[in-house]
């Protein structure tokens, strides 16, 4: 049987925290010549040994849709070190129109060479852009990590019906969200939780679903999916504005253990 190498090969850093083994993956590719997108779209900010997710890959991808680490609304932002590849990105994203440069004759400026699209940002969105990014790193950061902290504080001695994702030294997270897993609680039961937080007025979501639950994927062949059904089922994302206090994560947790008290 002919065995078919990958061509490409996507990391997902998921709720603000590197990808798992991120730098064995990437050594891999590398070895056996598979280039590597980065989906940092959730942990802008976050750190593997000190250097930024989005570095590691051929291309990044970051998205600035309105509740990202920043947001304008809609859309997307795409880095790399390749200059053919930046080249190509760039081309496309303009309607394939080669010939924008201030110098081109006029009549050359409509031109379309091949497939493309108008993915330009406005002005306007590009500004909005740049004062997030300006104010990133003393602001925006700096209160997802407080607030991730807290979260990490008040619910750090509850491993017996709940887990968070787990920071490290080596791994430092942008606390985009909050996902809390609650391991030996069924998924009937955290769905009660859910909508009981839901009732009180604490806005919370699922974990992910699985690709393989999609209608789209249905038909593909899939391995062992019980990890990722049950990261679905049992996981509940609090909320994690930039805008929260210690008090509102204890009340999350003073709400949630009420729950469990009166089931």
């Amino acid at each position: 049987m002919k065995k078919h190498k990958p061509k490409v090969l996507q990391i997902v850093h998921v709720y603000g925290f590197p990808a798992q083994n991120t730098l064995k993956i990437i050594k891999l590719c590398k070895k056996y010549k598979v280039k590597v997108i980065e989906d940092s779209s959730e942990s802008l900010g976050a750190e593997i040994d000190n250097k930024k997710v989005g570095s590691f890959g051929d291309v990044s991808i970051f998205s600035i849709r309105s509740e990202k680490m920043i947001g304008v609304g809609e859309g997307g932002v795409i880095c790399t070190n390749n200059l053919s590849y930046f080249n190509m990105i760039k081309l496309i994203a303009s309607r394939h129109a080669p010939f924008r440069k201030k110098n081109d004759p006029y009549w050359k400026k409509y031109y379309v060479s091949g497939e493309g699209y108008n993915y330009l940002m406005p002005h306007l969105l590009g500004a909005v852009a740049r004062a997030q990014i300006e104010n990133f790193k003393s602001i925006i950061l700096t209160k997802k990590k407080t607030i991730g902290r807290y979260y990490h504080n008040t619910f750090k001695d509850n491993e017996e019906y709940c887990i968070l994702q787990k920071t490290s030294k080596k791994f430092k997270s942008a606390f985009w969200l909050n996902a809390i897993y609650f391991k030996k609680i069924n998924k009937l039961k955290v769905r009660k939780l859910g909508a009981f937080l839901n009732k009180n007025k604490i806005e919370v979501r699922s974990g992910f679903w699985p690709l393989s639950e999609m209608k789209s994927f249905k038909s593909i062949k899939t391995f062992n999916k019980s990890v990722s059904n049950d990261l679905f089922e049992k996981i509940l994302v609090l909320p994690s504005n930039i805008n929260l206090k210690k008090k509102d994560i204890l009340y999350f947790k003073k709400m949630i253990d009420i729950f469990f008290k009166t089931q």
